[in-house]
């Protein structure tokens, strides 16, 4: 017999598994990381066996030769992305000690079966925003100004006092937001989903980033990755980000681009809507895939991905060198964009 405290929790961890994919930029989802339905090398011509090489040091150079231009400096092992540190207050611009905000994204429910589901779980769902931060050094080394993307992390946050602060399940009771039993166990749940959150390509002007996603198609919610270029221009130190849609296969793998690009605008302040899919509940619990996207995060214009360009975009892993091809073409595309 299950004794009432053992239900409560059982319902309380169902709620948080069902919520943490809202939670974020991308309400992220209980899927496995990108990689592991497959096996690098034969399914992707994955590189990622490789150690990587320093990032400031060109990979395969010799003395008295020069360096590979298409593969220096290029990180290609796919990591968790960097958490913002807890107590970051994230306004409308980016907060003390960082460059840029990329994108901050706060979640509502607001599309598909809203009606059917109750107002607590609609509230949780817009509990937490998600925010992106990246740092632009500039560096002189005895020759001209060049400018390198240092860091780029995530952080999820909630308002505390009159500030929008980022939260960490350690630290949040500390940090003044004392959440309730319900709310802590959604921010847990959330925070440990971040880990999936993965760079999978980085050099000292690119960051590439996948999150695992559900996005409403046609009234149905897909299992997709969202793909965030982070480009940075080593001459003046400007911030480009583009945005777009890697489709899956059943098992998790990558089936390719899908869509045009997003190139995001500075500062990106994001209205997440979110799809319900009432059939994905059962007694009032969500499923993963009970909340979806209703659409991605919309840019100042959209572009389109060159069929150049569509195989590399939409690979699980790259070499060093698609990683080159692949960060030259899009600064191509910002080029073409831009005029």
């Amino acid at each position: 017999m299950i004794t009432q405290p053992r239900m409560t929790s059982w319902v309380f961890r169902r709620v948080g598994q069902g919520l943490f994919g809202v939670l974020t930029v991308w309400c992220l989802t209980n899927v496995a990381c990108p990689g592991t339905s497959r096996r690098p090398g034969l399914d992707e011509g994955s590189a990622a066996s490789t150690p990587p090489p320093a990032l400031h040091q060109a990979a395969g150079a010799q003395p008295g030769r020069p360096p590979t231009p298409a593969s220096a400096g290029y990180d290609v092992t796919p990591r968790p992305l960097d958490l913002i540190e807890p107590g970051t207050v994230v306004g409308t611009e980016a907060p003390q000690g960082w460059t840029h905000l990329i994108i901050k994204s706060q979640p509502r429910v607001g599309a598909g079966d809203v009606n059917q589901i109750a107002q607590g779980t609609a509230r949780l769902a817009a509990l937490l925003y998600t925010a992106i931060l990246a740092n632009v050094e500039a560096a002189t080394a005895g020759g001209p100004v060049r400018h390198r993307l240092k860091t780029v992390a995530v952080g999820m946050g909630t308002r505390v006092g009159d500030q929008d602060m980022i939260l960490s399940p350690e630290r949040q009771r500390a940090l003044g937001a004392d959440l309730g039993f319900l709310e802590r166990a959604v921010l847990s749940r959330a925070h440990e989903k971040l880990r999936d959150v993965q760079v999978v390509a980085r050099s000292d002007t690119l960051t590439l980033i996948d999150a695992p996603n559900w996005l409403q198609r046609d009234g149905k919610h897909v299992s997709v990755i969202l793909r965030y270029a982070v480009l940075v221009d080593p001459d003046t130190g400007k911030l480009d980000t583009l945005l777009w849609v890697i489709d899956r296969d059943e098992q998790g793998g990558y089936r390719g681009a899908a869509g045009p690009m997003e190139w995001l605008p500075p500062n990106k302040q994001e209205d997440c809507v979110l799809h319900v899919d009432a059939k994905e509940f059962s007694l009032g619990v969500p499923s993963e895939r009970a909340f979806a996207l209703n659409r991605i995060p919309q840019g100042r214009k959209q572009v389109a991905l060159p069929d150049s360009l569509k195989v590399l975009a939409g690979r699980m892993r790259l070499s060093q060198d698609m990683a080159a091809q692949l960060e030259q073409g899009l600064r191509e595309v910002l080029k073409q964009a831009a005029k």
